[in-house]
């Protein structure tokens, strides 16, 4: 059911946080039914960042075979890159560079952990490129509880590291311990 997962973590609770994510996936992980991928892969996308074009994530789905092996073998390379604190595929497909490296396709949900280090510009392109699709997208801040939850550019209901968090395919993560 749950076939890949790509991961990048960065600061202190970001750390805490995508090893919490990581902790809940333990079981699906040792039974090889999930494939955990370094903190060394980027997310490309289309469009440049902060050149007034519209980003988008790349929809691997859309290709035709002979589409995805030229697309794998060199546009990957050129395109923009974004590093989620953690970004998880499950159902949509996805496929790497060849020096794994750089990870293209839709992931089915990235959390963001905003810290001091994101300033806005950063944060609006983060939370613009992410509802350009149907992926569902979190966004937590340093000092609070709250999670945003996206799917697409549609805001569903918030929920908090108080509780169990629940995507919108039921998936479950118990990071309460991290509540401030």
């Amino acid at each position: 059911m749950y076939k890949d997962i790509a991961y990048m973590g960065t600061t202190h609770r970001h750390n805490e946080l995508s090893l919490s994510f990581f902790g809940n996936l333990f079981e699906l992980i040792k039974n090889r039914k999930i494939v955990i991928l370094g903190e060394n892969v980027s997310l490309v996308h289309f469009g440049r960042k902060g050149r007034g074009e519209i980003c988008r994530l790349v929809d691997i789905s859309k290709f035709n075979d002979i589409e995805l092996n030229k697309f794998k073998s060199g546009l990957i390379n050129d395109l923009e890159v974004i590093q989620p604190d953690f970004c998880m595929f499950y159902k949509n497909p996805h496929c790497k560079n060849e020096r794994d490296t750089r990870l293209a396709g839709i992931p089915d949900l990235i959390v963001e952990a905003w810290s001091q280090s994101n300033d806005e510009i950063d944060i609006q392109i983060k939370k613009s490129l992410y509802s350009e699709s149907d992926t569902e997208h979190w966004y937590i801040t340093q000092d609070s509880n709250l999670v945003e939850c996206f799917i697409g550019n549609q805001e569903v209901k918030s929920q908090s590291l108080t509780d169990i968090l629940v995507t919108k395919v039921g998936l479950k993560f118990d990071l309460r311990y991290l509540a401030i």
